[in-house]
């Protein structure tokens, strides 16, 4: 709860900071055309309370649609896969950041990505679940895991073909 408190507070401020910076954009657009027109002027009477309502309800939904937690199935335990596991993060721009017994945590590896992810960026794996729970931006999670997936499948059957020769 406290991290999904905390990620709501972020897109927030995120949310607030990108908007005023349009509405300041368009103001002095305006301003330019009429030196006599207020910040006021740009918005009709009463509807601050609809703004507040709006930034604080896509505030609090945005992180349980951008972020999720799957259940990830792997025929074996982690270090059996972790090569092809850290390739595939490594190719989707990430780099391995914490591993232990419990948690291994990947990071994007871009500072300008990670700043406009406002540095939630961790893609988590809990090894202390079966199966393993994996944690983080939802778009990254699955396309990797689909990826992780893909080559799990193909380097099992390159080796059961060859185990059949």
């Amino acid at each position: 709860m406290k991290k999904y408190l905390i990620r709501s507070i972020k897109y927030l401020i995120y949310f607030l900071v990108f908007f005023f910076i349009i509405v300041g954009l368009l103001f002095l657009w305006q301003y330019a055309k009429n030196p006599d027109m207020t910040c006021a002027c740009m918005f009709k009477e009463g509807s601050m309370p609809k703004l507040v309502v709006f930034f604080l309800l896509v505030a609090v939904t945005y992180p349980a649609l951008g972020f999720v937690k799957r259940k990830f199935h792997l025929n074996g335990d982690y270090p059996k896969y972790a090569e092809i596991i850290e390739d595939a993060f490594k190719e989707a721009g990430y780099k391995l950041d914490k591993k232990d017994d419990e948690k291994v945590i990947f990071r994007h590896a871009k500072a300008v990505t990670r700043l406009t992810r406002m540095y939630e960026d961790a893609i988590t794996f809990d090894l202390t679940q079966d199966p393993i729970v994996v944690d983080g931006f939802r778009k990254d999670v699955d396309r990797i895991l689909r990826n992780v997936s893909y080559r799990i499948r193909r380097e099992e059957e390159d080796n059961s073909s060859q185990d059949a020769q």
